[in-house]
């Protein structure tokens, strides 16, 4: 009885680790004012060099990534999405849809 209460409390244990690894680390980042964030088009217009071939998305203009995710915006009455670089976790540009 003793190894199974041992058992549940280094599994549970292991949840938290785990856990907050995930939200710390693998979380988008999020912020309230995604309205200042530019469009996908200001934003080439301002860093050219980030384009690529999908009309929809773009390199990250900080560490020149191509790994850039969408989440929904907060407060989206209008279908934005914020686009943020996965691998330095960088807020780069908004969008009014994905299709």
């Amino acid at each position: 009885m003793q190894d199974f209460i041992q058992y549940i409390i280094f599994g549970g244990g292991l949840f938290a680790a785990l856990s907050l690894y995930y939200f710390t680390f693998h979380q988008s980042p999020n912020i309230e004012n995604w309205q200042d964030l530019p469009y996908l088009e200001d934003y080439l217009k301002t860093h050219p060099d980030c384009e690529i071939e999908d009309k929809k998305n773009a390199k990250c203009c900080y560490c020149h990534s191509d790994k850039v995710q969408h989440k929904t915006a907060k407060s989206n009455k209008e279908h934005h999405y914020q686009h943020f670089c996965s691998a330095c976790k960088k807020n780069l540009f908004r969008s009014r849809t994905l299709h």
